[in-house]
């Protein structure tokens, strides 16, 4: 046998060790804080452009939850559309003004966080109610209830 069938031979054991080595150091050791740190911090923060919800379901009701600290409720845009729910949050904050001698310049900063949840019925959009306190908004979604067919032999 030749030295290049030799290591041809021994490329995949050594190929599946390695990896096999390379999978024990990845759960073995210390996770990068910063890569965990960073994860979070995007899916679970306000500054992401979203904010965290909460949806439960019952046999004739969707109940959203969506925790929004510091958002007035007339900042709030809710479009109910028949499977899907979107909540707009548009706070405008006023920075700062320069003047100048013949000039006026006004800074201004606006954040927009969207968040669309998609249900898997079809709701009732006349009867969606929306509740705005301590910083939680709770929307009620009746579901549209389909006529229930019997089965025949």
């Amino acid at each position: 046998m030749t030295d290049f069938e030799k290591r041809k031979k021994s490329l995949p054991h050594e190929g599946v060790h390695d990896f096999l080595n390379k999978m024990d150091r990845l759960f073995s050791d210390k996770p990068a804080k910063g890569m965990l740190q960073s994860m979070n911090d995007f899916f679970g923060s306000v500054s992401s452009g979203s904010f965290p919800v909460d949806v439960e379901e019952t046999a004739n009701d969707y109940f959203v939850s969506a925790s929004l600290p510091g958002i007035r409720r007339n900042d709030i845009d809710i479009e109910i559309l028949p499977q899907t729910v979107t909540i707009r949050i548009l706070k405008d904050k006023q920075q700062s003004v320069e003047k100048k001698e013949f000039l006026s310049a006004r800074k201004r900063q606006s954040t927009s966080l969207t968040r669309t949840i998609s249900l898997s019925k079809p709701i009732d959009e006349q009867r969606v109610t929306a509740h705005h306190r301590d910083g939680i908004l709770r929307l009620t979604i009746p579901k549209i209830r389909g006529k229930s067919i019997k089965v025949n032999d």
